[in-house]
């Protein structure tokens, strides 16, 4: 799955425009980007870094894990998860 169209599905289900999201620590609808690249793209960490806007990859790989927890415990973001993936 190319890194634009996931960031399409991201800016459709959840609202909002990647430049006014990608920088924001913490902001749901960018780590929903970097989980479905990680999930759907077979980019590495560096590459969606890159792709992300020159992120460093460990911060990547933080984001991303933080995200799957948050997946265990909120099922609303669960289900906006499996919408963006049903629309890849």
């Amino acid at each position: 799955m190319p890194w634009a169209r996931i960031v399409e599905v991201v800016e459709k289900v959840r609202g909002g425009k990647w430049d006014e999201f990608r920088e924001a620590y913490g902001d749901v609808r960018r780590d929903l980007a970097l989980y479905l690249a990680r999930e759907r793209s077979g980019l590495t960490l560096k590459e969606i870094g890159e792709r992300a806007g020159g992120m460093d990859y460990k911060r990547v790989g933080k984001a991303v894990e933080r995200f799957r927890r948050r997946l265990a415990t909120d099922s609303k973001l669960l289900a906006q998860s499996r919408q963006c993936l049903s629309k890849m």
